[in-house]
Formats: C-alpha cells, sequence, structure tokens
C-alpha cells in the first residue's frame, strides 16, 4: 500500500491546526489567557487569545503538511524498497 502524498500531507495539516486551535481554547478556558507557554516560544505570534488561536491553526496547517509529506514520501520510499 502506498500513500497518496498530497491527500496524506492536506490531512495531516487540517488535524494538527485544529489540534493547535482547541488547544489553545482549552488553555484559555483553563485561565491561562497571555501567559508564556511552550506554544508561545515554538510558533512566535501564538497567544492564549483568541487571535492566537488563528495564528496557530495556520501554523499548525503548515507544520502538518510539511511532516505529513515527508512521512509519506518516506513511508513510500520504504514500501517499495520492501515490495516483494
Amino acid at each position: 500500500m502506498r500513500f497518496n502524498i498530497k491527500a496524506f500531507a492536506i490531512a495531516c495539516g487540517l488535524i494538527y491546526g485544529f489540534v493547535l486551535f482547541v488547544s489553545t481554547w482549552w488553555l484559555m478556558a483553563r485561565g491561562y489567557s497571555n501567559q508564556e507557554t511552550f506554544l508561545s516560544m515554538v510558533y512566535p505570534g501564538l497567544t492564549i487569545s483568541p487571535l492566537g488561536s488563528m495564528v496557530g491553526l495556520v501554523y499548525g496547517f503548515f507544520d502538518g503538511v510539511i511532516i505529513g509529506a515527508v512521512f509519506a514520501w518516506v513511508y513510500n520510499h520504504l514500501a517499495k524498497a520492501f515490495d516483494n
């Protein structure tokens, strides 16, 4: 089985963007508004705010696309190498 690299990359981007979006809202609900977090150190401009959740959605989408594309590409090459 081989992955469709484009479809897998977009799916990973959507999932990771959604995870960052929801985790930012979860932190706001827990009372961590505008505090320094690990997410804000990794992603400049991501704050624990509604605008920051949108920034996280964009960052997460692009990071997820890159990571998903690399993973699918490596998987396809390994699957081809070990194909009997």
